[in-house]
C-alpha cells in the first residue's frame, strides 16, 4: 500500500516537472520594461484582477479569524475575553512605536519577498505555451479587445509573411492572463477600449479559473514565507 502511494507521489512530481527540465536552470530572458507597464500596471484588467483580490483576501481573512474567534470562545467557555477594547485598538493604530515597528515588518516582509521573486526567476526561463482563441467570440478568453487586444484573426490578416513566420508570432502566450504575452505580442493602437462588463468579466476569470487560483496560491506562499522567515530571523534576537 505504501508502495503504492509512492509511486503515486512520483508520478506527480513527475508530471509537473517533465514539461518544464528542459527550461530550468537556463536564465536568457531579461525584464521587458515595456511589457510590464503597458501590460499589466496600466493594463485596466489587471488592475480590476487586483481590485478584486485584495478585497476578497480582506473579507476572507476577517472571516477566518472571526470564525477561528468563534471555535476558540467555545472552547474557552467564561474564560473567552468578549471585550472588544477599542481603547486598546485606538492607541495600537496612533502609537508611534506600533508604527514604527509595523513600518520595519513591512519592509523586512518586502525585502525578503523580492529576494525569493528574484532567486526563483534565476532558475529558469518562461516555456512558450500555444495560445488558445475563442472561436465562439473570436478573441482570447481573457485578452485584450480593440485597442489593447491582439487577436490572432487580425495577426494573421495584416501578416504577409510565411507561415512560419506567422507561427512565431502566434508561439508565445498564455490563455486567461494577458501579462503572459510578452515575447512576440503584436503591438496595436486604438481609441475604441473594452467595456467595464467585459474587464470585470475578465478579470473574474483571471482570478477564479484555475490558473488564477494557481497564480494566487503562489504569490501567497510567497509572503507567507517572507513573513515566516523575518520572524524566524526574529527569534536570534537577543534581548536586553
Amino acid at each position: 500500500m505504501v508502495s503504492v502511494k509512492v509511486i503515486g507521489l512520483i508520478s506527480v512530481l513527475a508530471a509537473m516537472i517533465l514539461p518544464t527540465k528542459n527550461q530550468l536552470f537556463v536564465n536568457t530572458d531579461k525584464p521587458d520594461w515595456d511589457e510590464m507597464y503597458n501590460n499589466h500596471f496600466a493594463n485596466p484588467v489587471i488592475q480590476w484582477r487586483s481590485f478584486i483580490g485584495i478585497l476578497v483576501q480582506w473579507v476572507a481573512s476577517f472571516a477566518a479569524w472571526v470564525l477561528l474567534g468563534a471555535v476558540w470562545a467555545q472552547i474557552r467557555g467564561d474564560q473567552y475575553d468578549y471585550n472588544l477594547n477599542t481603547t486598546v485598538l485606538f492607541n495600537y493604530v496612533v502609537s508611534d512605536t506600533k508604527a514604527t515597528q509595523n513600518t520595519i515588518k513591512a519592509v523586512g516582509f518586502g525585502a525578503i519577498a523580492i529576494i525569493i521573486f528574484q532567486k526563483l526567476a534565476s532558475k529558469g526561463s518562461p516555456i512558450p505555451v500555444p495560445q488558445k482563441v475563442d472561436t465562439l467570440r473570436g478573441r482570447r478568453e481573457a485578452g485584450w479587445k480593440d485597442g489593447w487586444e491582439t487577436r490572432e484573426d487580425e495577426i494573421l490578416q495584416t501578416s504577409n509573411v510565411n507561415s512560419d513566420q506567422t507561427s512565431q508570432k502566434l508561439k508565445y502566450g498564455k490563455e486567461s492572463d494577458p501579462e503572459q504575452v510578452p515575447y512576440s505580442r503584436v503591438k496595436r493602437h486604438s481609441s475604441h477600449y473594452q467595456t467595464f462588463t467585459e474587464i470585470l468579466i475578465d478579470a473574474l476569470n483571471q482570478n477564479l479559473e484555475p490558473n488564477g487560483i494557481g497564480r494566487i496560491f503562489f504569490l501567497n506562499t510567497v509572503q507567507a514565507a517572507a513573513q515566516f522567515i523575518f520572524w524566524l530571523a526574529c527569534t536570534l534576537l537577543p534581548r536586553f
